[in-house]
């Protein structure tokens, strides 16, 4: 059968479709993921402001002419404009790491791999709610079968 990119270790899979994580797990990796999102996010930012301020501090020629024609045509709103955009999209890049972070292990396998992770709507008779990952295998119609069925 296709485990869809699965671990082949059934251990690591339980009853929800997610590996079991206790509370404590939960939120210590929850903690964890957000001190690494802010920390890839304020890690570059500072590198770059320091890399500009050593340029500006070593004077090279011809650096002063180019600020001032920056400063003539206001071009300094697009650069904060650059800037404020690549944050943006870093930080949305990486917030969903902390969610995935409280539903799955670090050691969890391929099951991370999944970018997608769905909560089922509607009433199951399981405690817990149960999730379901996209599958990377289409077997909906015969022609659109990429893969020889399982």
């Amino acid at each position: 059968m296709d485990s869809g990119g699965l671990s082949p270790n059934p251990s690591l899979l339980m009853s929800r479709g997610l590996p079991e994580i206790t509370p404590a797990e939960k939120s210590s990796a929850s903690s964890k993921a957000s001190v690494i999102v802010l920390i890839i996010l304020v890690l570059p930012l500072a590198i770059g402001f320091g890399i500009a301020y050593a340029i500006d501090s070593a004077k090279p020629s011809g650096l002063a002419a180019k600020i001032e024609l920056i400063r003539t045509y206001e071009l300094q709103y697009i650069y904060i404009a650059i800037v404020l955009l690549g944050r943006t999209v870093s930080f949305q890049n990486l917030f969903p790491m902390i969610f995935k972070a409280k539903l799955m292990k670090a050691n969890s396998g391929n099951v991370r791999a999944n970018m997608y992770i769905y909560r089922v709507a509607g009433k199951t008779t399981l405690p817990t709610p149960v999730y379901a990952r996209l599958c990377s295998r289409t077997y909906l119609h015969p022609r659109r079968r990429p893969y020889p069925p399982p």
